[in-house]
């Protein structure tokens, strides 16, 4: 499976984490930028997997 080629540029817009009893548990990274050509991808990509038989996640896709 070959997808399409995207050039985009992205930059981390917010640092977190999510502790668990007293410690990290989660490091994540927000995304600014080009979003919009990310979610063709994750689209193009869920349509894709589709047709092999992966059922796409029932969450809202969220850059991160």
């Amino acid at each position: 499976m070959r997808l399409k080629s995207f050039v985009f540029k992205l930059n981390v817009s917010e640092i977190g984490n999510f502790n668990g009893n007293g410690c990290l548990r989660v490091f994540w990274l927000g995304l600014g930028g080009d979003i919009e050509k990310l979610l063709s991808i994750t689209k193009e990509l869920d349509e894709r997997l589709l047709k092999v038989g992966v059922r796409k996640e029932k969450r809202k896709f969220t850059p991160h």
